[in-house]
């Protein structure tokens, strides 16, 4: 993955020769349970990771903070058909895409998220924004949409979020609910034999 150094001076007081230390940033990627990945063929993963590491690498050397940093990084996420986020984001049972994001400034303690909003293209930048320009922590639903309106942010139709993909998880995983169910059913209107009649 691509990243940018970053070096800086220490002065050292009582004569002792100033040294130069460096850290190079990374970008960590952690997909819980594949994040739904699990069938993406890797070298479109890999492809995913180089530019998650590009795009890092471009806003820090062109002097971005951090939070730039991890912004923009989560945007690319975000907007990707791929992932679990924004675009391509799971449905909900109802067939619904609910989404959310959080963000921490880690110098200041400082934190904002969003939750259960469905019209915003990328969370993170709400969530950014309730915490940079709100006194407030957490906003949810159609308050986090009005917060975002009101600081000019556009909202997008819930279709933006739809991919055949995930609809069709959604389709197959209310399939197996409802064999389940019916299975359950089955079992609860079946005759008792003798062995379940004597052990009570």
């Amino acid at each position: 993955m691509r990243t940018a150094p970053y070096n800086a001076s220490l002065s050292a007081t009582n004569g002792v020769v100033p040294y130069t230390w460096s850290v190079t940033p990374q970008v960590v990627v952690w997909n819980y349970n594949c994040a739904g990945l699990c069938d993406v063929p890797g070298s479109v993963t890999n492809a995913m990771c180089a530019d998650l590491g590009f795009e890092h690498a471009v806003v820090l050397r062109n002097d971005g903070t951090s939070m730039d940093a991890v912004e923009a990084v989560i945007t690319i996420l975000e907007d990707s058909p791929l992932f679990n986020a924004g675009k391509g984001a799971v449905f909900t049972h109802e067939g619904t895409n609910e989404l959310d994001a959080a963000v921490m400034d880690g110098r200041t303690l400082k934190a904002g998220a969003v939750a259960a909003v469905k019209h915003i293209k990328n969370p993170i930048r709400l969530a950014r924004m309730v915490m940079e320009q709100s006194p407030h922590v957490l906003l949810v639903g159609d308050g986090a949409e009005a917060f975002a309106q009101q600081h000019g942010m556009s909202l997008v139709p819930p279709a933006y979020f739809y991919t055949e993909r995930r609809w069709n998880q959604l389709v197959k995983a209310k399939e197996e609910e409802e064999r389940g169910r019916d299975s359950l059913e089955h079992r609860r209107g079946s005759p008792v034999d003798s062995s379940e009649r004597k052990h009570g």
